[in-house]
C-alpha cells in the first residue's frame, strides 16, 4: 500500500546557548574552546507522522502513529587551534564532543544513531584582499547503537551505525 500524502510533525530544532573562549598565546597560534547546550528534550519529544490517500481503498484511509521521542538535553565541548602558517596561509585542527541525546528505548531509522565524537582539518589560503580558498575535512568515527524500540516493529538488538567523512572547499571573495 502506498499512502500518496504522508506528513510528519513534532520535529524542531533545539534552542541554543553557548560560551566560548579564545586566545593568542602567540602572534602565530590561536586556541579556542567552547561548551554549548541544546535543548533537544523540549525540541523533540514526540513526532506524529501523518498518512492518507492510499491506494488502495480496502485499507485504513487515514493513519497516525505517534512516537515517544524522548531526546535529551545535549551539552557540547569543542576545542580547536588554528596555526598562521604565513601571512597568507592558516592551518586549523578541532575536536568536538557531544553525548548521543537519543535514548536506546526510542531510537529509530529516522532520528538515527549521532556521533559524539568529531574530528577536523582545515587551511585556508588568503589571496590578496578580496578572496580566499578553504578546505576542511570532518570525521566520525563509527557508532553502533544497538536499541529495542517497542513502538517500532523492528524487533529486538536492532543496530544503527553512523560513519562519515566530510570534505567541504569554499571560495570566498570579499565585495
Amino acid at each position: 500500500v502506498v499512502y500518496h500524502d504522508t506528513s510528519l510533525t513534532g520535529l524542531s530544532i533545539a534552542q541554543e546557548a553557548g560560551i566560548g573562549i579564545s586566545f593568542r598565546p602567540t602572534r602565530s597560534w590561536l586556541i579556542a574552546a567552547e561548551i554549548n547546550w541544546l535543548d533537544w528534550k523540549n525540541a523533540l519529544s514526540e513526532a506524529t507522522l501523518h498518512a492518507s490517500n492510499p491506494d488502495n481503498q480496502q485499507v485504513p484511509q487515514k493513519l497516525e502513529l505517534v512516537s515517544n521521542l524522548d531526546w535529551r538535553d545535549q551539552y557540547v565541548l569543542a576545542a580547536g587551534v588554528a596555526y598562521q602558517w604565513s601571512d597568507r596561509m592558516t592551518i586549523r585542527l578541532g575536536y568536538n564532543y557531544g553525548r548521543n541525546p537519543i535514548p536506546k528505548e526510542t531510537m529509530n531509522p529516522v532520528l538515527a544513531a549521532t556521533s559524539s565524537r568529531t574530528y577536523s582539518l582545515g587551511l585556508s589560503q588568503y589571496f590578496g584582499e578580496q578572496w580566499d580558498l578553504s578546505a576542511c575535512v570532518y570525521y566520525q568515527p563509527t557508532v553502533k547503537v544497538t536499541y529495542t524500540n517497542a513502538q517500532l516493529p523492528f524487533g529486538a538488538n536492532t543496530d544503527n551505525r553512523l560513519e562519515s567523512i566530510v570534505a567541504q572547499i569554499t571560495l570566498t571573495r570579499r565585495w
